[in-house]
């Protein structure tokens, strides 16, 4: 029974002590990096082309954060489409493109969204916007044919254009002709 319980302890005694060099790492990014790194700024272009919503994301990073994700750029591309998946309601992508560019310490993300459409040349952008605390009134048109909005989400700086082959009307979450 002693031999048992000393045995338990020890056991114990080794698992804080391993919990311990977890938590208190000086370095606590580099065990978790993967999961959430520290985002600097955001940049969501959108182009209509075809019916298709061609999507671009570029995504700057901490120069620390960037050189962990750029070591195990696989799983950091499989993370992002997952998150990207996850982010786009109610819509599908297809042609999925990662890169990273270290001389700006970011990862760009392409792909075709599909499912935005509604009706000849009118989009709904809820798969977007329903997951931001704001909606398309926000933006600003420029151009006639963009709606741009300049702000933060979540804390991070973001850039977002939406751009259209047309001049355009909108609403909350829809754009559509100006006829």
């Amino acid at each position: 029974m002693r031999k048992q319980t000393l045995n338990s302890f020890l056991l114990l005694c080794i698992g804080f002590l391993f919990m311990g060099k977890i938590f208190t790492n000086k370095n606590p990014q580099k065990i978790f990096i993967n999961k959430n790194p520290k985002i600097v700024k955001r940049e969501i272009n959108t182009k209509v082309e075809n019916g298709i919503i061609k999507y671009k994301e570029k995504i700057f990073y901490s120069k620390k954060n960037f050189s962990a994700i750029s070591k195990d750029q696989r799983k950091f591309k499989t993370e992002l489409r997952k998150k990207l998946k996850q982010d786009l309601i109610g819509v599908s992508f297809e042609n999925f493109k990662f890169s990273l560019d270290s001389a700006e310490n970011s990862a760009t993300l392409t792909c075709d969204i599909k499912g935005a459409m509604y009706s000849s040349k009118s989009y709904n952008m809820h798969f977007l916007v329903g997951n931001w605390p704001f909606d398309l009134m926000n933006f600003k048109r420029f151009f006639k044919k963009k709606l741009v909005y300049k702000g933060k989400i979540n804390g991070i700086p973001t850039l977002i254009v939406f751009e259209f082959p047309y001049v355009i009307a909108n609403c909350h979450e829809h754009v559509w002709p100006k006829s």
